[in-house]
């Protein structure tokens, strides 16, 4: 296996989380290098929050500046809840200054490069779950994306119940650049896909890295 495998190898497995729906009101949430992404108010900030209080609502935490500075947080996750307090989708941010991976190696990696990538990918994601008794349903694979500007890896996958939660659906963004690494993960229940799909495509749609001071 080369270095680039197994460094997605493991950044797989740490950036992976098995944790009323989402309003149409979004606020920005400022995060560490510069990335930037926007949730729904009624999400609840359950990692990484800058009150450090647990699952305070996105409109919350946001309330004095209409955003929410997490820009020291190396970790942070918000959830979305259901009727029955049960989490329906969630997202969750790493970071990974260890890494040595760099854009260009990314950038420069070959077809077969991406099959490896995807196949150590799919170990990692199968190790991880496994210990939580979840197995991997459906494996769309890993594809390069551009990420304004960097090449990113998008792994996508469905994976069985925890705890009897339903059905989830995970897409993870990795954009490997250096001690700047970091892992967006995205998931929602597939049961409540017409609800939620649309606003998880949102939150994905909206990331981005703010432009230098």
């Amino acid at each position: 296996m080369n270095p680039l495998s197994r460094a997605v190898m493991l950044s797989a497995a740490l950036a992976l989380a098995v944790p009323a729906f989402a309003s149409t009101a979004f606020f920005p949430v400022r995060l560490a290098e510069r990335v930037v992404v926007e949730l729904p108010a009624d999400w609840k900030v359950v990692e990484g929050g800058p009150r450090g209080k647990p699952e305070d609502t996105v409109a919350w935490e946001a309330r004095a500046q209409g955003e929410i500075d997490a820009a020291s947080a190396l970790r942070f996750a918000a959830d979305a809840y259901d009727a029955d307090g049960r989490v329906a989708a969630r997202v969750a941010v790493r970071y990974h200054p260890w890494q040595k991976v760099a854009q260009q190696d990314v950038a420069e990696a070959t077809e077969y490069e991406v099959q490896q990538i995807d196949q150590a990918t799919r170990e990692a994601v199968e190790k991880s779950v496994g210990k939580l008794g979840v197995s991997v349903l459906e494996w769309k694979g890993t594809a390069k994306r551009d990420f304004h500007g960097a090449s990113a890896l998008v792994t996508e996958y469905k994976r069985s119940p925890y705890d009897g939660n339903g059905t989830f659906v995970v897409r993870m963004l990795r954009v490997f650049d250096g001690p700047h690494s970091f892992t967006v993960t995205v998931s929602y229940r597939e049961a409540d896909a017409e609800r939620l799909a649309p606003v998880c495509d949102r939150i994905l749609a909206s990331l981005h890295r703010a432009s230098q001071p």
